[in-house]
């Protein structure tokens, strides 16, 4: 992954772990429980991932929006299967925008 990694992620339906993805939404075969996320080390990314600020803060953000989400929004997001970056809300809304077409 290279510094100032653009990251992407996806929620599992079935075990609500946190899949990440580089830029071009190839999975990094990494993946984290979200109330687990409080280190680079507590998700266990590779050093490279966990030097680069810019990709510790990515999933920071991502947590943090995650967990402001009614748990309704959650299980939508994540039964959309889809590969998202934060703004969380904006994502659902565009699922849904895509959806009602």
């Amino acid at each position: 992954v290279a510094a100032k990694a653009v990251l992407h992620f996806r929620v599992s339906s079935n075990t609500g772990r946190v899949f990440l993805y580089d830029a071009g939404k190839v999975p990094l075969n990494i993946n984290f429980a979200p109330d687990a996320a409080s280190s680079p080390e507590a998700i266990g990314l590779p050093s490279e991932l966990a030097a680069d600020p810019a990709a510790v803060q990515s999933i920071q953000t991502f947590v943090r929006q995650w967990q402001a989400l009614r748990a309704i929004e959650q299980k939508e997001l994540a039964e959309s299967g889809e590969v998202i970056r934060p703004p969380v809300l904006s994502a659902l809304e565009a699922i849904r925008a895509r959806r009602a077409r």
